[in-house]
């Protein structure tokens, strides 16, 4: 007896939580749409911190959300599945593929110094090899 008071009592303290039900479908819903978390946040009234500590503290509500976050990419890709398989768009498939695969499929662009198609060298590559040669001249 004793026990169920001490447990009523318990979960009665404090504060009632904000992320209820229908704050969760709220979230859910906007984020689905590809709003970002501040706005979706601010469309079901609960603040952004709030959001990010009851992801993190509840896994449930982190795998939802993380579900609501994806389903708009993954309906933009069932879209250009579609198109390329069942419509076989040509137009599609090629910018699938420039998109995807830019090295091998993406338009090249003309070097404004050399006029070659493209540069020889990345500017990444350039500052490491200069990097290594003088740590070690003698190696190349």
């Amino acid at each position: 007896m004793q026990q169920e008071v001490i447990s009523k009592t318990a979960k009665s303290v404090g504060r009632p939580t904000v992320v209820t039900d229908d704050t969760v479908a709220k979230l859910s819903e906007a984020l689905q749409r590809g709003f970002s978390v501040q706005a979706a946040c601010s469309w079901a009234q609960i603040d952004r911190a709030t959001f990010y500590r009851h992801s993190q503290s509840d896994p449930i509500f982190a795998t939802k959300m993380c579900y609501a976050m994806n389903f708009l990419y993954l309906a933009a890709t069932d879209v250009i599945y579609h198109k390329i398989l069942a419509e076989k768009d040509s137009k599609i498939a090629m910018w699938y593929l420039e998109k995807t695969d830019p090295e091998r499929y993406g338009k090249k662009k003309q070097c404004k110094k050399c006029h070659n198609l493209q540069q020889r060298y990345s500017s990444r590559q350039i500052y490491y090899a200069a990097k290594d040669y003088a740590v070690n001249p003698s190696a190349s």
